[in-house]
């Protein structure tokens, strides 16, 4: 680990609902950069949590990383796709990285608008929608404009969204929707994540402007039936999610879908009939499967009952047992998962 090195502190942030800047996963490291609704953005990307990050990456101590948490660091054999490095693959090139950084982070995601036309019961507890009658409509549209005037200004690559589905929020639709290339010079890609019941023919025609800079997606579907894709994604319409799918695959400009599964005792046993619809995007370049573990957001009161890949899980061998021979029949590189260190 002590020759590792992560290029995340320089190259993305996560901007959260509460103001919060994160330069990783929440869940990857301790504690955010700042927040943007109490500092300037420059005190924020430029601030003392922001040079401590940085400067262990640069003495790869990791200080304030959850090393049993990180995908990456728990790997032992890095992709091109990962943020970490060895030092040794990267020449010297680490060692002109300095502690302040002149130029803003080249991918941000947008995690502030957690607007949802589904309330899955892993994500929430009812349907989320931001409306000008919400209570904290105001503090998503001071950041909002932050993020459109400020911290993208320098981004290559914009992640829409972390936390609820991008054709739903009023402020990611709308950005999309009215999105200006001469504004925004340097982005060369928009990457959305959504669940895919409101990506209609209807609804792409309406967002013109950005269908060249939408190369990746991500699908959340989370079941291989409809009757468990309902009730894992409440709200859900699996007849819907299939019709679109059927549309996405005849959209030129798409280069690479990933589609999700998180791993939870109402599902695990459907994991093969999922990889199935690889299929129905099949003129889609790259497609691809990955598999989450189900992780404790603070809304699930039953967790440690649907959390089958723990150990102490009631079915947890059963699971393990279709784990092993699901991994004999994939290919690892069009199927991937976070499930290290756990089977």
């Amino acid at each position: 680990m002590n020759n590792r090195f992560c290029r995340q502190p320089w190259s993305f942030v996560e901007v959260h609902q509460n103001g919060d800047i994160w330069n990783c996963c929440p869940s990857w490291i301790t504690k955010p950069m700042g927040n943007i609704l109490e500092q300037s953005w420059e005190e924020v990307w430029n601030g003392n949590i922001a040079q401590e990050y940085r400067q262990s990456m640069i003495d790869s101590t990791f200080k304030n990383c959850i090393e049993t948490n990180c995908p990456h660091l728990l790997s032992e054999t890095l992709t091109k796709e990962s943020p970490v490095f060895e030092k040794d693959d990267l020449n010297l090139l680490w060692k002109k990285l300095k502690v302040k950084d002149n130029s803003g982070p080249l991918v941000v995601n947008f995690c502030y608008d957690g607007s949802c036309n589904l309330s899955c019961p892993s994500c929430r507890t009812k349907i989320q929608m931001c409306s000008p009658k919400s209570d904290d409509y105001k503090n998503i549209e001071k950041i909002h404009d932050i993020v459109i005037n400020e911290i993208i200004k320098d981004a290559y690559r914009l992640y829409i969204t972390g936390t609820g589905d991008p054709f739903a929020s009023p402020f990611f639709r709308n950005f999309l929707q009215t999105f200006d290339k001469s504004k925004y010079k340097n982005i060369g890609m928009i990457h959305l994540h959504t669940n895919g019941n409101l990506w209609t023919e209807q609804m792409w025609k309406t967002m013109s402007n950005v269908h060249d800079l939408v190369k990746s997606v991500e699908i959340s579907i989370d079941a291989g039936t409809k009757e468990t894709y309902e009730k894992v994604r409440r709200n859900g319409d699996w007849d819907m999610l299939m019709k679109n799918l059927e549309y996405i695959n005849t959209i030129k400009t798409l280069e690479n879908v990933k589609l999700s599964f998180v791993i939870q005792d109402d599902n695990y046993k459907e994991m093969e009939l999922f990889e199935n619809l690889k299929h129905k995007l099949n003129n889609i370049p790259r497609v691809r499967t990955h598999y989450y573990k189900l992780l404790d957001w603070g809304v699930m009161k039953n967790f440690e009952e649907k959390a089958v890949w723990k150990s102490n899980h009631k079915n947890f061998q059963e699971f393990k047992s279709i784990w092993k021979d699901f991994e004999k029949i994939i290919n690892t590189e069009t199927t991937t998962h976070n499930l290290v260190g756990v089977l």
